[in-house]
This record gives C-alpha cells, sequence and structure tokens, in this order.
C-alpha cells in the first residue's frame, strides 16, 4: 500500500502577510497596484514604492510597523483583516528567511519558494553514476532539500552524500542558491 505525503506548496500564513503588506504598503498614488505572480518554482507579492523615508532595513526585519497607508490599515483593522502589531515580516522571515525579501527604492518583492518545482524540463543523466543519479533526482523533487532528509531518502551517510554534492557541483549540474539553511538547489541541466 502506497502512503501519501502531502506537502504544502506555500506557507498559507506567509503568502496571506505578504498580500496584506503590500496592499498596506503600496504607494496607491503612482497607480501601479501590488501584484502576485505565479512561477513554476515560486510565489512573488510585489508592492510599488519601497520603504518609508523614515523607516530602515533593520527596523522592517524586526517587525516594526509603519504602513504607508493609515486609513486603509484602519479600515482593514475594523475588518478584521490586520492587526496593529506589524508580524507579517516576521512571519514570512520564520518560514523563508530575509532572502524572501528584495526591497529597492521603488519595489518591495517578497518571494515564497516552493519546495519542488510544478513543471520541469527533461533532465538528463547521462555521464551520472547511480548514486549521483539518485541524489540529482531527489533534489529535482525537492529543491530545498537539506544534507540530511538526502542521507534519509538515498541511505547515504553524510560524508558520502557530501562528496556525491560536491561532485555534481563540480560537474555543474547543480548550485546553492541562498543559505544552507534556507536556501534550495539549482537543477542546472
Amino acid at each position: 500500500q502506497t502512503i501519501r505525503k502531502e506537502i504544502k506548496l506555500f506557507d498559507e500564513s506567509s503568502l496571506r502577510e505578504a498580500w496584506v503588506n503590500a496592499c498596506l504598503h503600496t504607494k496607491w498614488d503612482r497607480m501601479i497596484p501590488p501584484a502576485i505572480y505565479i512561477f513554476d518554482d515560486r510565489i512573488e507579492i510585489v508592492s510599488t514604492g519601497g520603504l518609508p523615508i523614515d523607516y530602515s532595513k533593520e527596523e522592517f526585519f524586526e517587525g516594526v510597523s509603519h504602513p504607508v497607508n493609515k486609513g486603509l490599515q484602519k479600515i482593514m483593522a475594523q475588518l478584521g483583516l490586520v492587526e496593529q502589531t506589524g508580524h507579517g515580516v516576521l512571519e514570512i522571515i520564520k518560514h523563508y528567511g530575509k532572502e524572501a525579501f528584495n526591497i529597492s527604492e521603488n519595489f518591495i518583492c517578497v518571494t515564497l519558494r516552493f519546495p519542488f518545482l510544478l513543471t520541469r524540463g527533461e533532465t538528463s543523466f547521462s555521464g551520472l553514476n547511480q548514486t549521483q543519479e539518485r541524489i540529482l533526482k531527489a533534489i529535482i523533487v525537492k529543491p530545498s532539500i537539506t544534507t540530511n532528509e538526502l542521507c534519509k531518502v538515498t541511505n547515504l551517510g553524510i560524508s558520502r552524500t557530501n562528496i556525491v554534492i560536491k561532485e555534481l557541483k563540480e560537474l555543474n549540474r547543480i548550485r546553492r542558491i541562498g543559505s544552507n539553511k534556507t536556501g534550495y538547489w539549482e537543477v542546472l541541466s
């Protein structure tokens, strides 16, 4: 009997917080509304306007609330859609790390990476031994897989798994994007 394990594509609370923050922090007078873009490997939530002038990135990452649209915040609070605490950024950081945020002068983009790709192009396994192929297949299924998870999936020890990862990197088959804790693997060919 096959047991199916359900893996969520994204953290729902992080998506909700990113969207509410995008609405509250968009500079609506620029006539560019916030947007959600869905890709094969991620969701991006974009707001226009960047950070307010008197608001630092440090305050932003600490969860200090400083909405651009105070009137909209009052309405959303009365409807029970937002709280006054400013915990949204901290919720996203908890699940995706600070790497989820791309803050520029004109935009804030929150990227919620999926634990696996929705669609896949053909990946060639030619030139790989069986162990390299097993690890590459595990990475294709779950790009955010950790080394410890790879050990369990492939029944290899940590040192052998690290050697095979190094071999795949040297063969230009994979590369690490982001940190070891919150990053993911990109399959190159």
